[in-house]
């Protein structure tokens, strides 16, 4: 119900139905961002943008590379998506994920999505 209300109230596209299977296995999709990221971080938030159409619209399994690197592709070009894709098996995007989670539980994160917000006041 919570992501039916998101989407009326803020005009946010998603699919009546939703992804199937839900939940799904997104760690190599998360390394694949970290490695965007640290190689592209002008281009992470335009990668984020295609995956959550291909995943919360289109209602693909985001999480396989097969899938995953051809929405990377469409942002970043084929050559690049494809490097960002190895990348994402590689110990330095493996590292940039751990410390995401770890900077997640330390903010007190206890599900997805999770934001941190700060104002003029803190």
């Amino acid at each position: 119900m919570e992501r039916k209300r998101w989407q009326r109230a803020f005009n946010i596209p998603m699919s009546d139905e939703g992804p199937k299977p839900f939940p799904q296995p997104t760690l190599n999709t998360q390394r694949a961002l970290c490695a965007i990221e640290q190689a592209h971080p002008d281009k992470l938030s335009d990668c984020f943008a295609a995956l959550y159409q291909a995943f919360w619209v289109e209602s693909k399994t985001i999480g396989k590379p097969e899938v995953f690197g051809p929405v990377l592709e469409s942002v970043l070009g084929e050559q690049e998506g494809k490097k960002m894709v190895e990348r994402a098996s590689q110990p330095e995007a493996k590292k940039r994920l751990s410390e995401n989670s770890d900077l997640a539980m330390a903010e007190g994160a206890f599900g997805l999505p999770w934001f941190v917000a700060t104002n003029s006041r803190g």
